[in-house]
């Protein structure tokens, strides 16, 4: 057992997701503590049967319903002040970490006290089952990105995240970091997806540096319960953004964090709500401007087939499409890790 790392399962539904992933762990998991969070309506709650999964050390909590983000964000809280381990991983029931990766990372961060979180390649796949939880694996493409954040100033690394945003959730985080960024979001009431998400990433990367490897990392799988297929949920209107109370709190909290001897906090609040404007706002917006004058009929008529069959073989048809990935072998050997797992029937 590796006692330096718990992995957050955050659970909402999903359960045969869920069942798929202990499993998954039960194999390929099991040097790391985990800590199972269950925020799924009180009628769906998730059946644990801990003999199923004999060779984890794992600890499950039931929570409130996740009826919205406040009750997410303190799930999370509650879940990181329980955890006794230096690091936290955070994972959904749709993602496949690389142990052997995990290890490779913590032991970086146990020698480079700089650095506040690192991940290595995150790849996206679909696959080619009807049910989507177990079968072939298809559309493999990159999810982000492989950046570090590395600038020894916290206002050049913070402007380098910006133009360079990704999502950070999934990294390896330091457990005091880790549950401060949550304190922050529950007393600040950052209980919008948008805002709670961007807070996270950029509070992060102004805390420390972010490191990212080139090796495999992890696997998260495209399907039609995804949370982020949620549009209304996601745009700028739901961002929490065009609350001025929020909004001022986010780039206040921000600015204080990044001010230094040198610089008055409300010149660096000026500069981030510049930054703010042309690398998140203005993309977010033509994003769905060009997402609205992309609803022809064809969207259209897939919204209708979503749910069946003839939905899943358009999705296999398209991703027979994407360029086949070559791993290196130290990768290939871990994606045949868990292409070999979700092979089975």
């Amino acid at each position: 057992m590796d006692e330096r790392l718990t992995i957050i399962l955050a659970l909402k539904g999903r359960h045969n997701f869920t069942d798929r992933w202990l499993s998954y762990a039960n194999i390929n998991l099991s040097k790391f503590r985990i800590l199972v969070a269950d925020g799924s309506d009180k009628d769906e709650k998730y059946l644990f049967l801990k003999s199923k999964y004999p060779n984890l050390d794992i600890t499950f909590k039931d929570f409130p319903a996740d009826k919205d983000v406040s009750f997410y964000v303190r799930k999370l809280l509650i879940s990181a002040n329980i955890i006794q381990t230096k690091y936290i991983l955070y994972a959904d029931n749709d993602d496949f970490m690389v142990e052997e990766e995990i290890i490779n990372l913590l032991n970086f961060l146990d020698k480079n006290d700089v650095y506040v979180a690192a991940r290595g390649e995150i790849y996206d796949f679909s696959i080619d089952s009807f049910s989507e939880i177990y079968g072939k694996i298809l559309g493999l493409k990159k999810f982000m990105k492989s950046l570090s954040f590395e600038k020894n100033d916290h206002l050049e690394r913070y402007f380098d995240f910006s133009k360079n945003r990704q999502g950070l959730f999934h990294c390896i985080i330091r457990k005091d970091t880790f549950r401060e960024i949550l304190t922050l979001c529950e007393n600040s009431k950052f209980f919008y997806l948008t805002i709670f998400k961007l807070f996270f990433s950029y509070y992060l990367v102004s805390t420390g540096k972010i490191f990212c490897s080139n090796n495999l990392y992890m696997l998260h799988q495209n399907h039609k319960q995804m949370l982020s297929k949620d549009r209304n949920l996601m745009n700028i209107k739901n961002s929490g953004f065009l609350e001025k109370d929020l909004f001022n709190c986010y780039f206040e909290i921000l600015s204080q964090k990044l001010s230094n001897n040198n610089q008055n906090s409300k010149i660096i609040e000026q500069k981030i709500i510049k930054s703010f404007c042309t690398d998140f706002l203005i993309d977010k917006l033509n994003y769905y401007e060009e997402l609205n004058s992309n609803q022809t009929l064809k969207m259209r008529i897939l919204e209708v087939f979503k749910n069946t069959r003839i939905f899943s073989l358009y999705l296999k048809l398209k991703t027979l499409k994407n360029t086949k990935i070559k791993f290196k072998d130290i990768d290939n050997k871990n994606f045949l890790i868990i292409e070999n797992f979700l092979r089975k029937s």
